[in-house]
């Protein structure tokens, strides 16, 4: 009886041996496998740090770019604002009531045909043939192809006048004045024989200055 005792009890000590073998076994893999698996998420957060950066970087340099593209879209539309596109009018307009301030032939539209420049204001004429300016009228500056007529120009000036001039060079212009107390203007237009249509395009304006003196011939 005894003698089972001590069987039974170094069969117990040696099973609970293996199990804490095994254990041990078991602990030293998991422990392997955890090493393993920090070293996959150290290498991950560096990665993720890295495109956090990278992402950063591509963020500032779209801030950057969209700053300029949009520089350039305000550009441009000053520059569309700046510019008109004049086409031939569908109706006949009538000038009866107007007076005529000048008229020219030239070729401006380059079919080898003069075309007729004329400067228009709505002020009337006295019985002795003069204008009567008021402190403002509209002035229209037409040209008429022979069969088309474009009115480049139809605005009220307020103490001011409109003038006309024709340049001709490698590219055919004409050119409008508008001189008032509160600035000038200068407005070039030009035809573009593919498109049948004139293009006025404002080069100068001063923008509301107080003009204390001027040279151009009023009336």
């Amino acid at each position: 009886m005894k003698k089972t005792s001590v069987l039974f009890g170094i069969a117990a000590l040696l099973t609970f041996m293996l199990l804490l073998s095994g254990c041990t076994e078991n602990y030293d893999e998991l422990h392997e496998e955890n090493e393993n698996l920090n070293n996959v998420i150290e290498d991950m957060t560096d990665e993720i740090d890295h495109m956090t950066d990278k992402v950063t970087d591509l963020v500032s340099e779209a801030e950057e770019n969209w700053g300029l593209l949009q520089e350039c879209i305000d550009e441009k539309q000053k520059e569309n604002d700046e510019t008109v596109v004049i086409v031939a009018s569908k109706e006949t307009f009538n000038v009866d009531s107007w007076s005529m301030i000048d008229s020219f032939m030239h070729d401006i539209t380059g079919d080898d045909n003069e075309d007729k420049i004329s400067l228009y204001t709505s002020a009337a004429k006295d019985e002795a043939g003069n204008i009567m300016w008021d402190d403002g009228q509209y002035f229209m500056v037409s040209l008429y192809d022979g069969e088309k007529t474009y009115n480049l120009f139809n605005e009220r000036v307020q103490i001011g006048r409109v003038y006309y001039s024709i340049a001709d060079s490698d590219e055919t212009g004409l050119f409008v004045t508008v001189s008032t107390y509160s600035g000038i203007r200068f407005i070039k237009f030009t035809y573009s024989k593919a498109e049948n249509y004139f293009m006025g395009k404002t080069l100068f304006s001063t923008e509301g200055v107080n003009v204390i003196h001027n040279t151009l011939p009023w009336d």
